[in-house]
């Protein structure tokens, strides 16, 4: 049953990526302008404080600089991934501002940047500010190949995010029993229409995204 769902995967992974190799520069600009648009205006990101969020693939994801950039204007504290193909386990981590993210070195396998544990703009050297252990965080943009719009999700495949949620939840539910505060975000999901499904094949390890965000999800209200 679990290589079967496996293999299912697979396939969807290779549709989606065709889908959206099938995408003008120009229309994957737009796609991403009219998720912009919605997220900016939710109350939910208005309000967060604390945001984690992925850096996209150029060209194959929603994209994500804008909500940096506007992150960062409306001085709301930043988080996006740091993995390793060799750790299971992500970290998210602090970035301060637009130079720091403009100085992060280019990881090889996606190409994307991610920041070093150690904060080189600091005039002393300090290692980064985690999320997880810094009290969690409001809100969290999470990346995937394909949604359905209750909120399964198709990631890459690694399981950062999946496990990421679970240790989060598990802290929380920990500090709980301490009296002591860990916040559970508010998971959402960024995708092109082609990257909106009617089925997922999922496992027990998959967690559900509370909300998904796509061009024509005005037109389904």
């Amino acid at each position: 049953m679990a290589t079967t769902i496996q293999q299912s995967k697979r396939l969807l992974r290779k549709e989606i990526a065709t889908r959206i190799g099938q995408l003008s520069v120009d229309e994957i600009h737009r796609q991403s302008q009219i998720i912009h648009e919605i997220l900016f205006e939710m109350i939910e990101f208005k309000q967060s404080k604390r945001i984690g969020l992925y850096l996209s693939m150029e060209n194959k994801e929603i994209d994500t600089l804008p909500i940096l950039k506007q992150c960062l204007q409306l001085n709301k504290q930043c988080f996006v991934p740091r993995y390793s193909p060799d750790n299971p386990n992500m970290q998210m981590l602090k970035i301060n501002n637009w130079h720091d993210y403009e100085q992060m070195p280019i990881e090889p396998k996606y190409r994307i940047k991610q920041p070093d544990l150690i904060d080189s703009t600091a005039t002393t050297k300090t290692t980064r500010s985690d999320a997880m252990q810094t009290g969690g965080l409001d809100l969290i943009l999470v990346p995937g190949v394909a949604f359905t719009n209750d909120g399964l999700r198709l990631g890459h495949g690694k399981g950062y995010y999946d496990r990421w949620l679970d240790q989060c939840r598990q802290r929380q539910q920990q500090d709980a029993n301490e009296n002591h505060h860990h916040q559970y975000p508010l998971t959402i999901g960024l995708a092109f229409d082609q990257q909106i499904v009617d089925q997922i094949p999922v496992t027990e390890f998959d967690i559900r995204i509370d909300r998904i965000l796509y061009p024509s999800i005005q037109q389904q209200k």
